[in-house]
C-alpha cells in the first residue's frame, strides 16, 4: 500500500514539474516587444508597413485621420530628422505639414490639403506644423473636449512651428 502511494506521489511530482515547464516564460521571452507594448489597439506598427520588427518597447506610431490621397494628402512614414526637416521646409504651398515623433528616433510627417477636422492617434511630445496655405487659413488645435488649445498661423516667410503635442487630440487644417 505505502509502495501504491509512494509511486502515485512521484507521478504526480513528476506530473506538476512537467506542467511547470510548459508555463514557465524565460525573461527574454518576457521582454520581447509586442506590437502594442505602449500604443493602443487602434495604432499600426512599422511591422504592418515595413516587414520589420524593429520597434523598440518605448515606440508608438503616430497616426492621423481621416487622410485624403485623392487631394494630394500623403504621409512619410519612418522619417529620419534630416528627412523630416528636409520635408517641413519644402512644405507645398497651400499645404499643411505636420510632424508627429515616434518614439523611436523617427518622425511620421502629414502632408494636408482638405480643411476638415482630423483625429490624431498617438501624437506624443514635441512635434512640428509647417502652415504654408493661402489666405492666412489658420490651423487650429483642438484638446480631448473639443476646445481650441491653440493655433498656428500662416508664418512669412514659412517656418516650422513647434507644437507640443500631448494635449492635442484633434487638428483643424483650416
Amino acid at each position: 500500500m505505502k509502495s501504491k502511494i509512494r509511486r502515485r506521489l512521484s507521478a504526480l511530482a513528476a506530473l506538476l514539474a512537467l506542467v511547470s515547464m510548459l508555463f514557465t516564460v524565460t525573461p527574454a521571452q518576457a521582454a520581447e516587444p509586442t506590437a502594442n507594448t505602449v500604443a493602443n489597439a487602434t495604432a499600426t506598427t512599422d511591422k504592418e508597413h515595413s516587414g520589420t520588427a524593429d520597434i523598440g518597447p518605448t515606440a508608438w506610431f503616430p497616426n492621423l485621420t481621416p487622410l485624403y490621397p485623392e487631394h494630394g494628402e500623403n504621409v512619410g512614414i519612418k522619417m529620419t530628422t534630416e528627412s523630416r526637416n528636409a520635408m517641413l521646409h519644402s512644405c507645398a504651398r497651400g499645404y499643411v505639414c505636420v510632424a508627429a515623433g515616434r518614439g523611436d528616433g523617427y518622425h511620421n510627417v502629414f502632408i494636408l490639403y482638405s480643411c476638415t477636422q482630423r483625429t490624431l492617434t498617438d501624437f506624443i511630445g514635441d512635434g512640428a506644423i509647417m502652415n504654408n496655405q493661402t489666405d492666412n487659413a489658420t490651423v487650429i488645435l483642438k484638446d480631448q473636449n473639443g476646445t481650441t488649445v491653440g493655433f498656428v498661423g500662416v508664418h512669412n516667410p514659412p517656418s516650422p512651428f513647434r507644437v507640443r503635442w500631448d494635449p492635442v487630440y484633434y487638428l483643424d487644417p483650416c
